[in-house]
């Protein structure tokens, strides 16, 4: 099935999963017998080998089929065979940065794809991600889990976020979180009658021309 091999279950029947993204279902069956006729849904060739194929229907996820193989002396045995096209959904709704971890709010989405948000000057703060689907799973700063503490040891600092769909598709996004600046520092005084200005760590000295 779509060039990949499939095992039936312990009671004989056949289950296989395809990626959001396939289009086709492409079906080989083989008979071990060379003699024996197989089908697929009631098409077959008169050979030990059915294809069939089938275009993916939109809203439609799971794909039942029969495989018939019919022995050289007529005896005929039935498969069933059921393929499942998986979610690929790696959207995020938002994401929710916060001190505390009942009262977060929401980070800015820029154009360039970046979350940004500017934040008090916290030691740690938690982020969370809401994801468009239950059915996939979230990755925050090399972690599984869809809330985390962060720490935050720089002015500027990146959260990588990882989302896997069902399918296994995955897409990555960046988070960046900046500290509100606390420089109160002058850079600079001058005046008319200013000579020269000595700038210390809390006090400046100014020379004037008497």
């Amino acid at each position: 099935m779509n060039g990949i091999f499939v095992n039936p279950d312990l009671e004989g029947n056949y289950f296989a999963k395809i990626k959001n993204a396939e289009t086709q279902i492409n079906l080989e069956a083989i008979a071990e017998d060379e003699l024996a006729k197989t089908s697929i849904n009631g098409i077959a060739n008169d050979k030990n080998t059915a294809i069939f194929t089938e275009n993916l229907v939109d809203g439609q996820t799971v794909y039942e089929y029969i495989i018939s193989v019919m022995a050289e002396d007529g005896t005929v045995q039935e498969y069933n065979l059921q393929v499942e096209q998986l979610e690929g959904n790696t959207n995020i709704d938002s994401v929710l940065v916060g001190k505390e971890e009942d009262n977060l709010q929401e980070v800015t989405l820029n154009d360039d794809g970046i979350y940004y948000k500017k934040i008090d000057r916290l030691e740690d703060v938690y982020v969370s991600v809401n994801l468009q689907s239950e059915k996939s799973i979230v990755i925050i700063n090399g972690v599984e889990g869809t809330k985390r503490n962060i720490i935050l040891n720089q002015e500027i600092n990146t959260i990588p976020i990882e989302v896997i769909a069902e399918d296994g598709t995955t897409k990555e996004y960046t988070v960046v979180l900046e500290k509100k600046s606390n420089d109160l520092s002058i850079k600079s005084i001058s005046g008319l009658e200013v000579l020269s200005v000595e700038i210390e760590e809390n006090f400046a000295n100014v020379y004037v021309d008497e």
